[in-house]
Parts: structure tokens; sequence; C-alpha cells
């Protein structure tokens, strides 16, 4: 997969090769992009991840697949299904505006006539 050289392969238990190797690695990872290595490497048993951005890694399949939606837990995950200790997805941005207008002393006319005038979303 990575075509490195029989020098950097068999050095690679003496730390004072390391440098050498690790530039090797270097030069060859620089070849592609973090996607098409993701390709290259996808489905093999060789361990890696991607480096996602923070606007990626909710929607990656690992962050995705013990809850059915994105959840900050602990990665390995063990058990075969969401721990009871999940909270639950947070609501829509919005959803709980009527709630929480009324908990702080607005009366449904009030919260109605905030939504008409779309001071608020019903979201």
């Amino acid at each position: 997969m990575l075509d490195l050289s029989g020098t950097a392969v068999e050095g690679r238990n003496n730390p004072a090769h390391w440098p050498a190797l690790r530039a090797e690695l270097e030069t060859v990872f620089r070849q592609k992009s973090r996607d098409e290595w993701t390709a290259v490497f996808e489905g093999t048993d060789v361990c890696f991840a991607p480096v996602l951005d923070l606007t990626e890694a909710p929607h990656h399949p690992h962050n995705t697949a013990s809850a059915g939606y994105p959840q900050p837990v602990p990665a390995p995950r063990f058990l075969p299904k969401p721990s009871r200790r999940c909270p639950p997805p947070a609501p829509e941005i919005g959803a709980d505006n009527a709630t929480a207008l009324q908990g702080w002393g607005f009366d449904q006319g009030e919260v109605d006539g905030l939504l008409a005038k779309g001071t608020l979303s019903a979201r």
C-alpha cells in the first residue's frame, strides 16, 4: 500500500533509523489527499481514521453508529446498543421557545403574539 523502501522497513525497530523512516512516510503521505488515503485504507485491517474538522466529525459513520445520531461518547464503544446513560439528541433550535417563555412568566397570548410577529420561530 505505502510502497516503502526496504531500508526504511528494515530499520523500523531501530530508533536511530526513525528520522529517515519518518521523512519517507511524510513523502509518501503527501502524495495523496486525506480522502484518497481514506479510500485506500477503508475496509482493510489497518488501524486508521481520517482527521476530521469540527463540522465533519459529527456526521462521520463512527460517530453516529451507536445511537443513530451524533452523540459525544467515548470510543471505542463496547456495547452493541446505546448506553442508557447517553442523553437523547438535543432538541432543534427554537423547539422549546414557548415552554421557556412561559417558564419566564410570559402567558400564552404573549407567546402567540411573539410568534405571530416573527420574533420567535416555532420550530
